[in-house]
């Protein structure tokens, strides 16, 4: 294992552990980040995201801040129940998890699909740095 500084520091460790918690291996991980783009791109076809995509080429990458499969696909596993509520249009890991933005892409999102669906509650966590985590409620 190697050590590593920053907000890494603090999330690899947990999210490899938690997969070894939950005994999910490489492809369950890959098979639930395959879904969250199928989810995505179905969302994006539908007209149900706020934002639009812009494929780039990837020419230099000096830091990716992603969210982990193992951490998703984890809790969703002790969860079940919430399983067909969360990441109706794909997740983090289809849509990204963008640093300093991810509130506004949430709430946004959020709002969206409370207007689409015709519902009045709905409810949205994001990891916010460090396995923090915070939570919004929006009517």
């Amino acid at each position: 294992m190697t050590l590593k500084v920053g907000v890494d520091a603090f999330a690899d460790l947990p999210a490899d552990r938690l997969s070894q918690i939950s005994g999910m291996n490489r492809e369950q991980m890959d098979a639930f980040a395959c879904r969250s783009h199928q989810r995505a791109h179905e969302a994006q076809q539908r007209g149900s995201l706020l934002m639009k995509y812009c494929p780039q080429p990837w020419q230099r990458v000096s830091h990716v801040h992603k969210m982990r499969a193992s951490d998703q696909a984890a809790s969703l596993r002790y969860w079940p129940s919430c399983h067909r509520l969360s990441l109706q249009n794909g997740g983090v890991l289809a849509i990204g998890h963008l640093l300093g933005a991810i509130g506004v892409r949430l709430a946004g999102t959020l709002a969206r699909s409370l207007q689409v669906a015709q519902s009045l509650y709905g409810a949205a966590a994001a990891c916010i740095g460090g396995n923090q985590g915070i939570a919004m409620l929006i009517e």
